[in-house]
């Protein structure tokens, strides 16, 4: 594929994400016969999904990297977020009380050894399952917060030891690293929807097992 091919095919991998939790959604409904209060904080987290993806692939399409990794950066965020409430349920806590309290966060949450849990220490748990989330975590920090990394999507290139700026929208002279953002994408909201499976399997236990006291 050429250039302009491999962008169509990432746009078109985000479509298909897009339909892909609206499907997931349909199935949730259909499994529990309806919606309970404990899917709350799942279609939450579906929800803010379709919104970072849809604003992903106009970005993608736009070449526009100082946005993709932002959005790159919520879509880790997500996995961090639930990972830590699975944390609290391997503590024995409740948390479905947790996840439905409007301050909900999960950093009020601790780590098995009591100690308060911070982005760095939530990432690591993922990269425990996911290997390379931690690098990728670090990588789009250093463009949500400004570091030198910011100089990498101005500077073009050196003409006479004078450096030429790329002053425009997007970065047509970097699609590579388009393809990579989008690819990181994609993989990234397939650890989401793994632990989001897994916290649904959660809820069927505990629901199967209120039943069988009733």
């Amino acid at each position: 594929m050429n250039e302009e091919e491999c962008i169509v095919q990432c746009c078109d991998n985000m479509e298909k994400l897009k339909k892909f939790c609206l499907e997931k959604s349909k199935n949730i409904i259909e499994q529990f016969g309806g919606l309970i209060d404990s899917h709350l904080f799942v279609f939450s987290l579906i929800k803010r999904t379709l919104d970072i993806i849809d604003t992903f692939s106009y970005a993608t399409k736009t070449f526009n990297i100082n946005t993709q990794i932002p959005l790159l950066r919520l879509q880790v965020d997500n996995c961090m977020i639930i990972r830590g409430v699975l944390l609290q349920k391997e503590k024995g806590n409740d948390i479905y009380k947790d996840t439905l309290c409007p301050d909900f966060d999960v950093k009020k949450f601790t780590d098995l050894e009591g100690k308060s849990l911070s982005d760095n220490k939530l990432a690591k748990l993922v990269n425990e399952d996911y290997k390379h989330f931690f690098e990728l975590y670090k990588f789009c920090c250093k463009f949500v917060h400004f570091t030198g990394k910011a100089f990498n999507t101005l500077i073009f290139g050196f003409e006479n030891r004078k450096m030429q700026f790329y002053l425009r929208v997007g970065n047509q002279n970097k699609i590579n690293d388009v393809i990579t953002n989008s690819n990181d994408m994609v993989e990234v909201t397939k650890v989401l929807f793994h632990y989001i499976e897994k916290y649904l399997n959660i809820i069927k236990g505990d629901l199967l097992s209120e039943y069988n006291k009733n």
